[in-house]
């Protein structure tokens, strides 16, 4: 039986997740609840071979400008500085066996061009990120991002493992905290800003 997992935020010495449940027959039924992105494409903004598998959009970084936050597959790459490096580089297990890296990537539309510019993109994650939203968990008026984390073994197909939640620190994202290990499938934010997850676990 599918079900919904319901999770209220509550921002206590960083304990944001309360969990409930609620059991449905129907996996559909996640459809009656809002999803804040949309089939835009922005694929034309972004280099040759970058697949976009989620997106949201939301002021993530505190700039008053609207940011298109993409969760990307792409070819793995490492930091540019490791080639000067005489040990092996923290991100070389960060990728699918067929070498796809998880990264996000943050646009900005500027008017002057009528286009979408990246103005921030991360280094290969340590898992594959599959789902986004954005939410303010904390109620400090500022977004964070709550992800569906896989795992590399199953080449960024669904079901994720985690749900996270990410913070903007200024400079990236830092992780605010982890579920426990689940199988997720979808999310959604209803009229009364509770996160629904789609699960098939308790």
């Amino acid at each position: 039986m599918i079900i919904i997992f319901i999770i209220s935020f509550v921002f206590k010495q960083y304990n944001y997740i309360d969990n409930n449940f609620i059991l449905i027959s129907d996996q559909h039924s996640i459809e009656n609840y809002n999803i804040d992105n949309n089939s835009l494409d922005f694929s034309e903004f972004l280099p040759e071979n970058y697949y976009i598998l989620d997106y949201c959009i939301t002021d993530i970084n505190q700039d008053a400008t609207e940011d298109i936050v993409l969760l990307i597959k792409r070819i793995w790459r490492d930091w540019y500085f490791m080639k000067w490096q005489s040990v092996e580089t923290p991100l070389i297990n960060n990728k699918d066996s067929e070498n796809f890296s998880s990264s996000i990537i943050i646009l900005n539309y500027y008017e002057s061009t009528s286009k979408y510019k990246i103005i921030w993109a991360g280094s290969a994650f340590i898992s594959p990120l599959l789902k986004i939203i954005s939410f303010d968990i904390d109620k400090d008026s500022l977004q964070e991002i709550i992800t569906i984390d896989g795992i590399f073994e199953n080449n960024f197909n669904l079901p994720g493992e985690y749900l996270s939640i990410w913070g903007w620190n200024g400079f990236g994202f830092s992780l605010q905290q982890r579920s426990d290990k689940g199988n997720y499938y979808d999310l959604r934010v209803s009229g009364d800003s509770t996160i629904y997850v789609l699960t098939d676990s308790l």
